[in-house]
């Protein structure tokens, strides 16, 4: 069972050295999964479609090595939901090929969000069945250990939506 920290919310983010800091305290308080999403990491969420910078890739390759001492997963979050075109070959190839580089780096766990999106004029069921599709997609491509959705309707009831995502592969959660 995946039980962990989710570096996901809005404003300033963590350093190198917080980040380190939380996977000692993961380590002593038995967790093993730490998400790496905080929403104003402009390759997070607005500039999704970029690769990370070499830079930054090695920053997350130690912190992965770091993590995976103390047999804590860390998984890479996206948040394309701003201006994802669901349909586009384009957009889900730049999705695979980025998270393909993290999975290069020995992270086997994927999460996408797709929260705190404008869906209030879509129909939830149109919405459900596109993303079931685009994440179904990639999960085929890639074949992630297990991968962690954070779906759009979280809060509220969309008995449809939700009753949709039933059709996401069995390891998306």
């Amino acid at each position: 069972m995946l039980k962990g920290v989710v570096e996901g919310f809005y404003g300033s983010f963590w350093s190198f050295d917080d980040r380190i800091s939380v996977i000692d305290f993961m380590y002593k308080n038995d967790l093993n999964v730490y998400i790496y999403g905080p929403k104003d990491d402009p390759y997070h969420r607005v500039r999704w479609r970029e690769s990370y910078p070499d830079k930054d890739m090695e920053r997350f390759k130690m912190l992965i090595d770091y993590a995976e001492r103390y047999n804590i997963d860390f998984s890479i979050a996206l948040s394309p939901g701003l201006d994802i075109n669901y349909g586009s070959d384009e957009d889900l190839k730049l999705l695979i090929d980025k998270i393909a580089r993290f999975i290069d780096l020995g992270s086997d766990i994927v999460s996408i969000f797709l929260d705190d999106i404008p869906a209030e004029k879509e129909d939830p069921v149109e919405l459900a069945d596109k993303q079931v599709r685009f994440l179904n997609k990639i999960f085929r491509e890639l074949s992630p250990r297990e991968m962690i959705f954070c779906p759009t309707h979280y809060w509220g009831f969309k008995r449809e939506y939700l009753e949709k995502l039933r059709e996401l592969e069995s390891k998306i959660h």
